[in-house]
């Protein structure tokens, strides 16, 4: 079984160009793009790895993450983290310095979930909030 930890962010396009520097930041060994968009990428420490994907919709539509996440801006692209059951904790630290990073390069908003249900961090006005171990 596989653990996906879904990233929904703000726009369209969102901030690619701030999604590809907090790749770089937070440690990939390889990093993918198409055209300006981050395609896919594998991070160094945990060997986790993450790709852009469209919703289903494929237009602006509403966030689908369950949970209290207080946002509403309205997606169409999400990134989608494959953690790495081996490497866990390592992964998750992976996740946790790429959205600090991506925090840092740009206002877009954006809800970490676990599979759509739980949110683990969210950045909104308020900046970002890290709720992985208690998730809302």
């Amino acid at each position: 079984m596989s653990l996906d930890y879904i990233l929904e962010l703000e726009g369209d396009p969102p901030d690619w160009a701030a999604c590809i520097e907090a790749a770089r930041r937070a440690g990939v060994t390889t990093l993918n793009t198409r055209g300006d968009r981050l395609d896919d990428a594998t991070f160094k420490d945990s060997s986790g790895f993450f790709w852009a994907t469209e919703n289903w919709r494929s237009r602006l539509s509403a966030i689908s993450a369950e949970g209290d996440h207080g946002c509403s801006f309205l997606t169409r692209w999400s990134i989608v983290f494959r953690l790495n059951n081996i490497a866990y904790e390592e992964n998750r630290e992976d996740i946790r310095r790429f959205c600090i990073e991506l925090s840092a390069r740009s206002k877009m908003e954006f809800v970490l979930s676990f599979q759509l249900e739980g949110v683990r961090a969210t950045r909104d006005g308020r900046g970002l909030i890290w709720s992985w171990d208690e998730p809302r």
